[in-house]
């Protein structure tokens, strides 16, 4: 009787296991940020198209890639200026700076992009020239626009042709 009652629990256990995972509707889908922190990702695996990406998920075809990209606007005589009164000043005044913030989001098959979304914009910033810039982490204007980025990404999907010949491929091969 007391093994027959184990046996039970193992399988109930088992078997809501197995429920949890076949409630994940979506594309197996391998994901890749180089976006600090696991906002971007969250927010993306709410969606039911992609609730079944893993960052570790070897051997999968599909892959989406999310990359960020921060470029310094050179060519601003404003932050020109300000950068050379920064350093004759050994660093008293700081320095205004300028840079574009690019953010990409690619759906890739076999290593051939499907769907690609770009979204730019431009940030100044005031900053002491000798003070370090923490890489792990956005500053927070930066960070909610990239998370507005995302649902610009989500709906921007939901709408694109190539992914939905994907699913339907998908669907047609492995079923749902």
């Amino acid at each position: 009787m007391r093994h027959l009652l184990i046996g039970l629990t193992f399988s109930c256990f088992c078997l809501s296991v197995y429920a949890k995972e076949s409630e994940k509707s979506g594309l197996p889908i391998r994901y890749f940020s180089t976006v600090p922190g696991d906002a971007v990702m969250e927010k993306i695996m709410l969606h039911p198209k992609f609730n079944n990406a893993q960052e570790e998920l070897p051997g999968s075809p599909i892959v989406l890639r999310v990359v960020l990209e921060q470029r310094q606007d050179v060519n601003n005589p404003a932050s020109f200026t300000t950068g050379l009164l920064a350093a004759t000043s050994l660093g008293i005044l700081p320095a205004v700076m300028s840079e574009d913030i690019l953010i990409r989001y690619e759906v890739f098959v076999n290593g051939n992009s499907i769907v690609d979304f770009e979204f730019t914009e431009s940030f100044t910033e005031v900053k002491n020239i000798f003070a370090g810039r923490d890489s792990s982490k956005l500053d927070p204007e930066i960070e909610q626009w990239v998370l507005t980025t995302t649902d610009q990404f989500l709906s921007s999907v939901e709408k694109s042709k190539e992914f939905k010949e994907l699913e339907k491929e998908y669907d047609f091969y492995f079923g749902s």
